[in-house]
Parts: C-alpha cells; structure tokens; sequence
C-alpha cells in the first residue's frame, strides 16, 4: 500500500511539474511580429480620423484591436524615456499618433531609415482606439 501511494505521489507531482513547465512555455512564448501579421484595413490617417469622429463605437467595433496600415503626413515627432518614438499624422491634436517602440526605432536606424516631420509615410500597427487620438501601438514603418 505504501508503495502505491508513493508512485502515485511521484505522479502527480511529475504530471504538476509538466503543467507548470508548460505554462511558463506559454506564458513567455514570443508574439509574431507586426510585420508578419495579415493587415487587416489599410487606410488614410485622414479617414480613419474622420470615421472615429463620427462615430466612436462604430470605428471601434471595426478596428480595435486589428491590424491597419495607416497612411499619412508625419506632424508631430515625440521621443519617450523609454526609447519609442511615437509620431502624428495628419493632426498634432487630434489625429493619428503611430508609436514605435525603442528596439524597432533602433532597428530603422541601423537600416537607415529616417522618418522626419513633414514627410509622408505607412506605418503598420494595431489600433488601440481613441484618447485625444486615434492611437496605434507596436508600428514599423512600410517601406
């Protein structure tokens, strides 16, 4: 009898060890990339302003939590603490602000891309719905 117990608690202690070891696989398990996600909308900072001034809700049923390609003239340019950059497009106030975050700035860098006030640019990235803006969060830059 005790030996029964004893292989039964040497099991359910191995079968709790392969669930935790399982649990932190999945926990920590890297995200794919924004890059080699499906664009879900692609469409013009202008517009997409425009459908969340209208109707809030409706614009965020449609892309909240979607992958855009969102088009537009860059405005506005803030650098974080944290090392991401997030740029405005179209409108410095109420418009799109795209962030990129501090390693894939570092990337664009070391591939020499620049993005400055004033041009125009697609960034891709997920919609995070409105603040004071329309915001998009984890963005590369379509090149």
């Amino acid at each position: 009898m005790k030996n029964v117990i004893k292989y039964l608690l040497i099991s359910v202690a191995g079968i709790g060890l392969i669930a935790l070891l399982i649990g932190i696989y999945l926990f920590n398990k890297p995200q794919p990339g924004i890059t080699k996600q499906k664009t879900e909308y692609i469409v013009d900072a202008l517009s997409l302003m425009t459908e969340y001034r209208l109707d809030e809700e409706k614009a965020n049923a449609k892309y909240l939590g979607k992958i855009l390609e969102v088009s537009g003239e860059v405005m506005a340019i803030e650098s974080s603490m944290d090392g991401s950059v997030s740029y405005s497009l179209e409108d410095p106030l109420f418009g799109v602000t795209c962030t990129i975050n501090g390693t894939e700035q570092e990337a664009m860098q070391g591939r020499g891309i620049e993005v400055k006030k004033g041009t125009l640019v697609t960034m891709k990235g997920r919609c995070d719905g409105v603040l004071t803006d329309v915001r998009i969060s984890d963005c590369v830059v379509m090149e």
